[in-house]
C-alpha cells in the first residue's frame, strides 16, 4: 500500500473516532464506553484539553462519594488508555482522564516542552473544572503520567490528597539520552504516516498478547494518531526529565502508593522508592500487564479503593 492510501485510510478512522462514528458500526454492538463515560473540553494555557470523564448514578447519595480521581496517562497514548477503568471508578467518585496537552484529542504545543510545562497546563485546567483547595483530588498516574502528576502536587500541594504510581522511570544520563535518541520526530504528516505502520504492527501484537482485545487496541491506538507529528514530544520530554526525577520526587509531601506491573520497568519503580518522602504502600501485580485497565478492570480498581479510600 502506497503512503497516501495509508494516510487516507488513517485519516478516515481518526475522523470517525472524533465524532464517535466508529464506536456503532453496522451490524456492531456500540462502544460500552460511550454508555457510562462522557467526554468534554476544558480551557488550558495551549488552547482546550480533552478530557474523559465518568460519575456515579443517582441511586449512589452523594454524601458516600468519594473523593474525586484524576487519571494521567502514558505518553504518547490519551486518556482512552483507562477504556473500562474510568467507569469502574466512576461507580462511587467524580473520574476525570485528561488528554496530555498535544495527545489524543487536547490542544497542544507546536514545539518540544517540559513536564513543568505540561504540568502548569494541565494544573490550570484541573483549576478551571473546580478542583483545589476546597475541592481536592486523588490521583493515578502511568508512566508520563507520573512525571506531571508528581510536579502538579509540587507546585500545588492543597490540590492533591493521595498519588498512585506506575511506572516510575529514573535511569542514568546515558539511558535517557539514548531513548530519545531512538525516538523519530516527523517534519510532515506525510512522514509520520510513512513511519508509523511497522510501530503500529508491533504495537497491536504487544496488546494481543497480553489480553487486550483487537477493538480496544484499535480504539485507543486510533485516539492516540491525531497528533501526527507531534505525537512525541511528551515522551521526549518524559525522557529528559529524568535528569530532575531524582531531586523533584523528593519534594512530593502527599502519601504515595506504587503499583508494580509487568511493563519493564517495575525494577526501575522498585529502585525509586527511596526517593520519595512518604511512600504509604507498594502493590505488586507482576501477574498484570499493560493492558490491564482493560483486562483486569476490577481487580486494579479494588487495589486502587484500598489505596486512596482509606
Amino acid at each position: 500500500m502506497r503512503v497516501s492510501e495509508v494516510a487516507r485510510a488513517w485519516v478516515v478512522l481518526l475522523a470517525l473516532t472524533c465524532t464517535g462514528a466508529a464506536d456503532a458500526a453496522p451490524g456492531q454492538p456500540a462502544d460500552p464506553l460511550s454508555l457510562r463515560i462522557r467526554q468534554g473540553f476544558v480551557d488550558s494555557i495551549y488552547g482546550q484539553l480533552h478530557y474523559l470523564t465518568a460519575q456515579p448514578g443517582a441511586s449512589l447519595a452523594r454524601k458516600r462519594w468519594q473523593a474525586p480521581l484524576v487519571m494521567f496517562h502514558q505518553s504518547p497514548l490519551s486518556a482512552r488508555e483507562f477504556g473500562p477503568l474510568i467507569a469502574e471508578m466512576g461507580r462511587d467518585r467524580v473520574v476525570v482522564a485528561l488528554d496530555t496537552p498535544g495527545q489524543g484529542l487536547s490542544d497542544g504545543p507546536d514545539h518540544v516542552v517540559t513536564i513543568a510545562d505540561y504540568a502548569a497546563a494541565m494544573d490550570f485546567a484541573l483549576g478551571q473544572l473546580g478542583f483545589g483547595r476546597a475541592r481536592p483530588v486523588d490521583v493515578f498516574a502511568n508512566h508520563t503520567g507520573v512525571w506531571i502528576a508528581g510536579e502538579i502536587a509540587i507546585r500545588n500541594p492543597a490540590l492533591i490528597r493521595k498519588l498512585v504510581f506506575n511506572g516510575v522511570y529514573v535511569v542514568p544520563e546515558e539511558v535517557w539520552r539514548a531513548n530519545i535518541a531512538r525516538l523519530t520526530l516527523q517534519n510532515s504528516a506525510g512522514e509520520f504516516f510513512e513511519t508509523i505502520g511497522p510501530a503500529l504492527a508491533r504495537s497491536h501484537q504487544y496488546y494481543l498478547e497480553r489480553g487486550m482485545s483487537d477493538a480496544d487496541w484499535g480504539r485507543m491506538v486510533v485516539s492516540s494518531l491525531n497528533p501526527l507529528q507531534r505525537r512525541e514530544f511528551a515522551h521526549v520530554a518524559a525522557f529528559s526529565y529524568a535528569a530532575d526525577a531524582p531531586t523533584r520526587l523528593p519534594m512530593i509531601s502527599q502519601p504515595v502508593t506504587l503499583l508494580l506491573i509487568d511493563d519493564g520497568i517495575a525494577e526501575r519503580t522498585r529502585a525509586a522508592r527511596p526517593l520519595f518522602r512518604h511512600v504509604a504502600a507498594a502493590m505488586e501485580h507482576l501477574e498484570w500487564k499493560e493492558g490491564l485497565f482493560y483486562t483486569h478492570t476490577s481487580e486494579l480498581g479494588a487495589a486502587l479503593r484500598a489505596a486512596l479510600d482509606h
